[in-house]
């Protein structure tokens, strides 16, 4: 499939997503009926959304997070389809025969970098709204579709408000999807992989090619 047109798809099935969720926060409840989006039986503390300054710093601009959206959409979710991974980090012992994605997995560009971590890696209170009186799991199950629906919910619910923000996602709700300022405290607070070149264009040492030719960096957990 041409390269624009799959851009133009990555892009209208994101508009879809997010007329889907305006929809869903303007609607008239229902009567005795509870609405929950990405929760877990042991971990749903929801989307947190944070304006600190260690999450913000000077901010970003939310285009270049739709750039990293477009490029998880692409180049993760679609190559991948639905297979299922188990999420890991370096320490942790595999659960499952699944092949692994090791974390802190983060994609940079510009002023925004979005960063796929287990959440048992935080020390308490250092996400904004999480619970530690629970449990999460040093690894987990779940798709680079449910990877790239779980950034696109942040940005929709913290995003647009200019604000930074994460979500518990994955089998066990362990794995936690965080949007914030490239190079604020917190992001230099999470390690870096080494750099990996990804996609089918060339590009620079220590990148990985946009399909627009743009280049953003992917680093993975060592």
């Amino acid at each position: 499939m041409p390269i624009f047109l799959r851009s133009s798809l990555a892009r209208t099935y994101l508009a879809i997503q997010y007329l889907t969720l305006l929809i869903s926060t303007t609607a008239i409840p229902v009567t005795n009926t509870t609405i929950r989006i990405l929760t877990s039986p042991s971990n749903d503390v929801g989307i947190q959304c944070t304006k600190a300054q260690t999450w913000i710093a000077d901010g970003f601009n939310r285009q270049d997070c739709n750039a990293i959206f477009d490029y998880i959409f692409e180049t993760e979710a679609q190559e991948r389809e639905s297979q299922e991974y188990e999420f890991t980090s370096l320490a942790a012992t595999p659960k499952t025969d699944l092949p692994k994605i090791m974390t802190p997995r983060k994609y940079e560009w510009r002023t925004c970098v979005v960063t796929i971590a287990m959440l048992d890696q935080f020390q308490p209170l250092e996400l904004p709204g999480s619970d530690f009186r629970k449990r999460y799991e040093e690894t987990d199950v779940a798709t680079f579709e449910g990877v790239w629906d779980a950034a696109i919910k942040v940005d929709f619910n913290c995003g647009r408000d200019g604000e930074a923000g994460w979500v518990a996602m994955g089998d066990q709700g362990s794995i936690g999807v965080l949007i914030m300022t490239n190079g604020s405290a917190e992001d230099k607070n999470i390690p870096d992989g080494p750099p990996h070149v990804a996609g089918e264009l060339s590009a620079p040492s220590g990148s990985s090619s946009l399909l627009d030719m743009t280049e953003l960096v992917e680093s993975r957990g060592r």
